[in-house]
């Protein structure tokens, strides 16, 4: 089964687990797997082989609460009751449009 690792993955866990078992010096280890001796040093000292989780600790819901709900203030003109937006030819931001014109 392949591996899935996070887009700035620079090792697999074939390497981290090498990495791992090895007794060479971190320059070393670096050079032979073209890496920064700073990931060889966080390999090394970590004991498992998979990414370590980021972000927050604890998650936070994106649903809003009831009360939170009721605090949201409606627009003031419904999107449906809104008046069609009309692009005219020839119309550009810095312009006003051709109706407008004198």
């Amino acid at each position: 089964m392949g591996q899935i690792l996070h887009g700035s993955a620079t090792t697999t866990y074939a390497i981290r687990a090498a990495i791992q078992r090895s007794k060479a010096p971190l320059k070393e280890l670096a050079t032979q797997h073209g890496l920064n001796q700073k990931t060889v040093a966080k390999w090394r000292k970590r004991t498992f082989v998979h990414d370590a989780p980021m972000g927050p600790k604890t998650v936070r819901s994106t649903v809003l609460t009831a009360d939170a709900d009721s605090d949201v203030k409606p627009a003031a003109i419904p999107i449906k009751d809104r008046p069609p937006f009309r692009f005219e030819a020839g119309h550009h931001s810095n312009q006003k449009p051709a109706s407008f014109r004198h």
